[in-house]
């Protein structure tokens, strides 16, 4: 079967970089784990690969991030635990202003606020 029809299957949201006639490489890897909903599977040809500068994104609320990362073709890697809205951003795995290739993962660390009275 073909890495189209397998993604399709799988409804993951993928775009195919360059021309050529053989995928040499996808992001995320095979083995990354990676929200469903905020995925986006990124395939190489032989001809052609692109890259994205890592925005800051310390400070932000979680669905900012995932929005702005989703902006750029970067993808947020997958939380430990639920996210509950107005989560703030406290560390990220790639410094802001780092280039990677276009689908890679970015890892967050975010502040979980205390719910309990």
């Amino acid at each position: 079967a073909s890495a189209e029809a397998l993604l399709n299957e799988m409804r993951l949201s993928y775009e195919i970089i360059g021309d050529g006639e053989y995928i040499t490489n996808q992001t995320p890897s095979g083995y990354e784990n990676i929200k469903k909903s905020h995925a986006r599977v990124i395939l190489y040809t032989e001809k052609g690969q692109s890259f994205a500068t890592v925005p800051d994104l310390v400070g932000l609320e979680y669905s900012e991030a995932v929005k702005i990362l989703s902006e750029k073709g970067l993808n947020i890697g997958a939380l430990d635990k639920p996210s509950p809205d107005g989560c703030t951003v406290i560390s990220q795995s790639v410094p802001p202003g780092g280039v990677v290739a276009v689908g890679s993962i970015i890892s967050i660390d975010i502040s979980y606020l205390d719910f309990e009275d």
